[in-house]
């Protein structure tokens, strides 16, 4: 999408001539199925479902910490990950069991894994986790509900959430991923209310006289 519209734009600039860009859902996203297609093209096999698992990093799913329905989402990757991952959740013994030796046996096992995983997993915070295996290299982040990703300290570094209010309606809009030096983008101040903008559309815009105005305030139109 941000390809062709910036295409038509440089044309528009060139030409002075605007485009119309048609644009496919499903097509567009096509390239996320990439693997599984050249998968079906080359060995003539449909991919199944494979939850949270992955064809080269093992461990890799959400495994259970303290408290009601917490979470902490884990990917390992490479032998040097793996030792790191068992010290940190204070296993080191399963780096020599046979049945985990190398990613593809790990993957082979991944029920029998996943199942000690969980269990140790459950004696941490989803805080004691994520900080554990982020400081011996290993990429884990908890699982955040509403409340959870408006205290989180990234977010909040990158403002990524903005608290609006207009009167007595407060809300909170989510701000812009990108940010650019010498064009930062700006975020309303206030929040739209129902109907605050009919009087100038219905005058600038539409050329509504006062009388017609009145018609439409009598009949209930703007309510």
């Amino acid at each position: 999408n941000a390809a062709a519209l910036l295409a038509a734009l440089e044309h528009k600039r060139r030409t002075g001539e605007g485009q119309h860009v048609d644009v496919s859902q499903a097509e567009v996203g096509l390239h996320f199925l990439s693997p599984a297609l050249l998968h079906y093209s080359v060995n003539g096999e449909v991919w199944s479902r494979a939850g949270n698992r992955d064809e080269l990093f093992a461990p890799h799913g959400c495994y259970p910490v303290e408290g009601d329905d917490r979470w902490v989402a884990v990917a390992v990757d490479g032998e040097a990950q793996w030792a790191a991952f068992c010290e940190g959740l204070g296993n080191p013994g399963w780096v020599e069991d046979p049945r985990f030796s190398d990613p593809a046996r790990r993957r082979e096992n991944a029920d029998a894994l996943d199942e000690l995983i969980a269990e140790a997993t459950r004696g941490f915070t989803g805080e004691g986790l994520e900080e554990a295996l982020i400081s011996r290299g290993v990429a884990a982040h908890r699982v955040l509900d509403s409340a959870g990703l408006g205290q989180d300290p990234q977010l909040n570094h990158r403002q990524h959430f903005l608290p609006r209010q207009e009167g007595a309606l407060k809300t909170v809009v989510e701000g812009t991923r990108s940010k650019l030096s010498r064009t930062p983008s700006r975020v309303g101040e206030a929040i739209p209310m129902f109907g605050s903008d009919a009087q100038w559309i219905l005058s600038d815009l539409l050329g509504y006289d006062d009388d017609r105005l009145a018609e439409l305030a009598i009949s209930g139109a703007l309510e």
